[in-house]
């Protein structure tokens, strides 16, 4: 059973951007990118992998109402494509330089980066990518989805 913690705990903390963004190499922007996919099987797949059921006619109709619009030409054409916002890769830290100045600068960068996530893809068209965020987050936040810290 979910408990009073877990809607601060989703909201507030990394677990609900690490979920909800669709980021270039996320599973669920694998599965929106998927061409022969129909809306009504996107669905369906994203309430198996979040809540390992089959959603209701009711919830079928309300994200089919939300997603339906553009739906079609979500995927830009990878020659359209903005270039993908990559980091600059940070030094490791190990045993042999964790006591310097630089380790610690490093390790603040990486839980950084951890908190604030990827971004998100330029695969899909952004106004129908951050519809589809909204249904992560409704679907998340929902009292079936049980976080276990």
């Amino acid at each position: 059973d979910p408990n009073v913690r877990q809607p601060a705990v989703v909201a507030n903390g990394s677990l609900g951007g690490w979920v909800t963004t669709m980021s270039e190499h996320g599973a669920m922007t694998q599965l929106a990118k998927t061409e022969d996919l129909s809306l009504d099987e996107l669905i369906e797949a994203v309430f198996l992998r979040l809540l390992t059921r089959q959603p209701t006619d009711e919830e079928r109709v309300v994200y089919a109402e939300l997603l339906s619009e553009g739906y079609a030409e979500r995927v830009i054409p990878e020659a359209q494509r903005p270039p993908v916002v990559k980091l600059p890769p940070l030094n490791h830290v190990s045993w042999s330089n964790h006591l310097s100045a630089d380790a610690n600068r490093i390790k603040i960068e990486m839980e950084k980066r951890a908190r604030e996530g990827d971004p998100p893809t330029v695969a899909l068209r952004a106004d129908w990518r951050e519809r589809m965020e909204d249904m992560l987050w409704a679907v998340m936040n929902s009292p079936e989805f049980v976080y276990i810290p």
